[in-house]
């Protein structure tokens, strides 16, 4: 079977199936790694309790070099109030248990700054082994201003408790 004349007027051979196969592999692996590098959020790939793969936004979050991640294991970069939680979720993920996908979690970047990521993650194959992929999006100033609200609500409270006055809200539909 032959396909269309190429540019000289010679007709291309067609691809076999195994090609086909084999083309949108590469196409799909493309697309993927497009995806994993541009996306603004963390991710984290792990086997075993080591990080195989992470992106460029997971250096940015932590602090620490794709090098430095690639040597840790995935929970040392959390928050020490959470580093027995994150390791047990993970390892009991990879075991095939049904356990929480999506959470928050505190973290500690390399220089010591305390932040706050929202966490996804779920089982995949990755190189032939089962893996953990995991997106992590920083929320380290969403967290701060639910604390800075509920700090303002508070002093609203009191500030009308003691000046013995109220407050109310009209239901406008």
């Amino acid at each position: 079977m032959l396909n269309q004349d190429d540019a000289s007027g010679r007709p291309e051979p067609a691809m076999s199936e195994n090609e086909m196969t084999a083309e949108a592999l590469r196409e799909n692996e493309y697309m993927f790694r497009v995806l994993m590098e541009t996306m603004p959020a963390a991710i984290f790939v792990h086997q075993g309790g080591k990080y195989v793969y992470v992106n460029s936004e997971a250096e940015k979050i932590t602090g620490y070099s794709k090098e430095e991640l690639l040597n840790m294991n995935f929970w040392d970069w959390v928050s020490p109030e959470y580093q027995e939680v994150m390791r047990d979720r993970g390892t009991a993920r990879l075991r095939g248990e049904k356990i929480v996908s999506r959470y928050e979690v505190k973290y500690r970047t390399k220089d010591g700054r305390d932040g706050w990521a929202d966490f996804a993650a779920g089982v995949v194959e990755y190189i032939g082994r089962p893996s953990v992929i995991a997106v992590a999006f920083d929320i380290t100033k969403r967290k701060g201003a639910e604390k800075a609200l509920k700090k303002s609500e508070f002093i609203l409270a009191k500030s009308q408790e003691m000046a013995h006055v109220g407050n109310w809200a009209w239901n406008l539909r």
